[in-house]
């Protein structure tokens, strides 16, 4: 039985060839897909061979078989169900477990997005879901099974020797080339703009290569220091810059404004908390009286990552001990704490295996102590970044504006794959690159802004701080995340409650993202722990 397709037609290209159908979603790059609808003819072990790059999934189906292919870190969402009346492929997880029925939920799945805000690897929330992973290749044959094969994960692990001087050149050199192919597209760029390295790397990085057709925007509360950061720097570049105010009553109103319930339904990959952060702005670009048609929306994802401001300084270095403790320690200390009072011994052995698991599979060196960087920053990649950091760019597919992800360029990961650890470690060789480049001057003598905004919680936040100090610095960021950090969130994503529920929490939260997952938990009929409420 022939697969059936849910896929959103604004957002897919269909190419056809005879009795091939190819439908292609992003930016693929290395081969036309009118060609290689033609290749298909021959069968679709073509679509897995072919020499793409970028970003883009692709779904094609022929005589007596269907074929889906993701990119190298799954930047275009593919899911399949089975059903009664066969395979079924979509991009929108959500409407296909509408088709699942009463699908069981996946406790291990559900305790892992409550500790984390996502599953592990292609884990899903429904049983009966199944999610395509990073590089890997759907085939359904004549029998109507489907099955994966394939798959890609980062791997850092092959770092080479060097200087670092050559390791300087080439990273400028690679950095410049992808921007340059960038530009080629020849499109105005929209860049979403903070106070930090890589929103700002590709804005001025574009600019040093030559191209003109800039614009910049910054959302959140106008008086922060990434406000004041970022005009900064497009005022240096000479690029047009608007602000997108945010103010708590903005952001409240989104949480109950029903559009804003399509786009959780549209986001939802049954596998991670939807997120959210520039929902709210990026839906009131279009009405922007500077806003050019045919866009680019071009963000700085995920330069902090693939440079190495991730490594935990713990596993940079040899120390006593077994491998695989420190490394499980240091991954439950970064990405499993939404809610520490989760991080039990019975609910972390559940998350510790799948995750020793996926290593295993390919093939991180963990079990040596100069592998544990490299295997944390595997774990990284095919966890957070791909589930839950990467599907950011969702927001841009809701509201139809095509995007671009230059810092996950295939280029720039095969680079950060090879670069030896001591040039990564506290964003070493990157930080150098920029400052010793200047591109548009905004890097040696223009650092970004640091304070306190709103500027009437100064006093009172040091006055909290003195009282908290004796009982040491982990209470003293207790008090902040409770009673300050409501009014002091730039981008006001607490409003998804209320102040005093954060001051009278019964249990200790982590981040915005803690009281978001709740709520992602809450609407698949789930409590704040992954479980069934009783």
């Amino acid at each position: 039985m022939t697969p059936q397709l849910d896929l959103s037609p604004a957002l897919w290209q269909r190419y056809d060839a005879g009795p091939v159908a190819l439908w292609a979603r992003g930016a693929p790059r290395g081969r036309s897909m009118q060609a290689l609808a033609a290749a298909l003819a021959s069968g679709p072990a073509a679509l897995a061979a072919a020499p793409l790059t970028g970003h883009y999934a692709l779904v094609a189906q022929g005589p007596g078989w269907t074929a889906a292919r993701a990119d190298r870190i799954a930047a275009v969402p593919i899911a399949w169900i089975e059903t009664p009346g066969g395979t079924v492929i979509g991009d929108r997880a959500g409407r296909l477990v509408e088709r699942l029925g009463d699908a069981a939920i996946d406790p291990d799945a559900a305790l892992a997005v409550a500790m984390m805000g996502y599953a592990i690897g292609t884990a899903a929330l429904h049983r009966g879901l199944h999610r395509l992973g990073p590089g890997e290749t759907l085939l359904v044959g004549e029998d109507g099974k489907a099955r994966r094969a394939g798959g890609t994960a980062y791997r850092p692990w092959r770092a080479a020797g060097g200087a670092e001087a050559a390791w300087l050149r080439r990273l400028r050199e690679v950095t410049l080339g992808v921007l340059e192919r960038l530009a080629g597209e020849g499109r105005p760029i929209v860049v979403p703009l903070s106070a930090g390295l890589d929103s700002r790397l590709v804005l001025a990085g574009l600019r040093h290569v030559g191209h003109r057709d800039l614009f910049a925007y910054t959302y959140g509360r106008p008086d922060s220091h990434e406000a004041a950061g970022a005009r900064a720097v497009a005022e240096r570049l000479g690029v047009p810059w608007a602000m997108i105010p945010l103010d708590h009553a903005a952001v409240r109103a989104q949480w109950r404004d029903p559009a804003h319930d399509a786009w959780l339904a549209f986001a939802d990959s049954d596998a991670a908390t939807p997120v959210d952060q520039g929902w709210h702005a990026a839906r009131r670009l279009r009405d922007q009286p500077w806003w050019p048609a045919g866009a680019l929306v071009v963000n700085g994802q995920s330069g902090d990552f693939l440079t190495g401001g991730h490594i935990p300084l713990a596993l940079a270095a040899p120390q006593p001990g077994e491998p695989w403790p420190r490394l499980f320690r240091a991954i439950v200390a970064k990405h499993a704490a939404l809610w520490p009072a989760l991080r039990t011994p019975d609910r972390l052995a559940r998350i510790e295996t799948p995750l020793r698991r996926q290593l295993d599979a390919i093939g991180a060196p963990w079990d040596r102590a100069d592998g544990l960087a490299a295997a944390y920053e595997a774990s990284e990649h095919l966890n957070r970044q791909v589930n839950f950091v990467v599907p950011g760019q969702r927001i841009y597919d809701a509201l139809e504006l095509d995007w671009r992800l230059p810092l996950w360029d295939d280029a720039w990961i095969d680079l950060w794959e090879e670069v030896p650890l001591a040039l990564k470690v506290g964003q070493r060789l990157y930080r150098r690159m920029l400052e010793e480049s200047d591109w548009g001057g905004v890097w040696r003598d223009l650092a970004a802004p640091r304070f306190v905004s709103p500027a009437w919680l100064r006093g009172p936040r040091l006055a909290l701080r003195a009282a908290a100090a004796p009982f040491g610095r982990d209470a003293w960021h207790r008090v902040e995340r409770r009673f300050l950090a409501y009014w002091m969130d730039a981008n006001c994503e607490y409003d998804i409650v209320r102040w005093r529920d954060l001051a009278l929490s019964p249990r200790d939260f982590r981040n915005p993202i803690s009281w978001m997952t709740r709520a992602y938990l809450a609407r698949k009929g789930l409590a704040w722990d992954g479980a069934r409420p009783a």
